[in-house]
């Protein structure tokens, strides 16, 4: 859930960092600072297993660098902090110390709770399609379910989930069990990160002729 600090202006991004610090995720939207409420244990959990196996996965293959909240993401008068968020290596510039990412990742992660659902789904989706974030993932663990959208010709599509297996558009390679997002017990990282191995193709037998 999210909460409006009170107002007497419309603030600047210098003075939103000004204000709020880096102490939790607060973001800047049109103007007004938006204080969100502390996560609680589960809601949490999932987000640090999900950003650990997304960075494991991307360390392997060093295409850049995964973050979580409360980095923040600096867009001309925006001010955002996605749940966990993904900035490509030929993209690495934005970043420039201090928590503050000039420009916005290339995936963005949500988790969606309480009131956030709305929000998350109608709110930033449209933001998210305008600023040209790449790919964009809404995670509901109340309602156990998970939307995938990814950029195309500058409006947002949602990818396919086959046999119950999400796999990303901007991170090739990377295959996800959705099933694993509502368990208590997940698998370990190594075990999550098995998906994303190809599967070995087994040798056609070959025929034999027997002969009388």
């Amino acid at each position: 859930m999210s909460t409006l600090i009170p107002r007497s202006h419309r603030y600047s991004v210098e003075e939103f960092f000004a204000l709020v610090g880096y102490r939790g995720k607060t973001e800047l939207i049109d103007g007004i600072v938006r204080a969100h409420a502390v996560q609680d244990f589960p809601i949490n959990s999932l987000a640090l297993w999900l950003a650990r196996v997304m960075a494991e996965f991307v360390d392997r293959r060093d295409l850049g660098e995964v973050h979580t909240a409360p980095v923040a993401y600096w867009l001309e008068d925006r001010a955002i902090q996605p749940d966990i968020s993904f900035i490509s290596k030929r993209r690495s510039r934005i970043v420039r110390g201090g928590g503050i990412a000039r420009g916005l990742p290339d995936l963005a992660v949500e988790l969606a709770v309480g009131q956030n659902v709305l929000r998350d789904e109608v709110e930033w989706q449209g933001r998210y399609e305008q600023a040209g974030i790449r790919e964009y993932w809404i995670i509901d663990p109340d309602k156990r379910s998970a939307t995938f959208l990814t950029l195309g010709d500058g409006e947002y599509r949602k990818v396919r989930v086959i046999d119950h297996l999400f796999r990303s558009v901007v991170l090739p390679g990377f295959c996800l069990d959705v099933r694993w997002l509502w368990r208590v017990r997940r698998p370990t990282i190594i075990q999550a990160l098995d998906k994303t191995r190809p599967q070995a193709t087994r040798p056609t037998p070959r025929s034999t002729k027997t002969h009388p």
